[in-house]
């Protein structure tokens, strides 16, 4: 026969079921939850692929629509016309026709002007065992140059080169900034090309000095 519980019974007693417990076994299971969580992972992270494959991947970097910036050929500057003179060896766009042109014995020298630039190639021929002379020798007869020229290494007509720039005395009577040269010497076996562009700095830019160089090329 069982007893009944009273308040003062001293007996054990079991706790009593809360109604949060209750809730909480009758609500929804954690696997389920755990598969809808991974669901929006994966649907997310679809939209993000597809973001990137359908948008960013496809969008143009910095400087894609520079040809220079991205590796392309620039091509001649506008304007500018191709120069060929027959025997010298070599051909080269020019901002306008050959102004002198010195092209008897060894020492050829052809100038072209434009709209405040100015471009010159010589070609110097000398035996093999002195071409390393002769480059030096080209290098310090511009008279406007440093003492002692800084000097880097680059590429002309696909081959090794050596380039120099140099700033001209400032012209004081109208204060403006001196004008720039830039010029590379290419060494071959039996001569010694020396392709130079000058003029004012707003003028030739970079891109002006990169177009005239990368548009110089041997035929012979």
């Amino acid at each position: 026969m069982t007893r009944p519980r009273f308040e003062d019974d001293d007996s054990p007693r079991r706790p009593r079921r809360t109604a949060h417990r209750r809730a909480r076994r009758a609500g929804v299971p954690v696997g389920l939850i755990l598969g809808a969580v991974a669901a929006v992972a994966v649907l997310l992270g679809g939209a993000g692929l597809a973001v990137y494959w359908f948008v960013v991947r496809d969008a143009p970097g910095p400087g894609a629509g520079d040809p220079a910036a991205a590796g392309r050929p620039t091509g001649p500057p506008p304007g500018w016309q191709p120069f060929r003179p027959p025997g010298a060896g070599f051909k080269v766009y020019i901002p306008g026709p050959p102004g002198i042109v010195l092209a008897d014995g060894p020492s050829r020298r052809y100038v072209s002007y434009g709209d405040n630039v100015s471009c010159t190639i010589r070609v110097e021929a000398a035996p093999p065992d002195q071409l390393a002379q002769k480059l030096t020798e080209l290098i310090f007869q511009q008279p406007h140059w440093k003492a002692d020229p800084d000097r880097r290494p680059v590429t002309l007509a696909g081959r090794a080169a050596v380039q120099v720039e140099s700033d001209q005395m400032p012209n004081t009577k109208y204060k403006r900034a001196p004008p720039i040269t830039v010029a590379r010497y290419l060494t071959t076996a039996n001569a010694v090309y020396v392709v130079m562009i000058e003029g004012r700095p707003e003028v030739v830019t970079d891109r002006m000095q990169a177009a005239f160089f990368d548009s110089f090329e041997l035929t012979d």
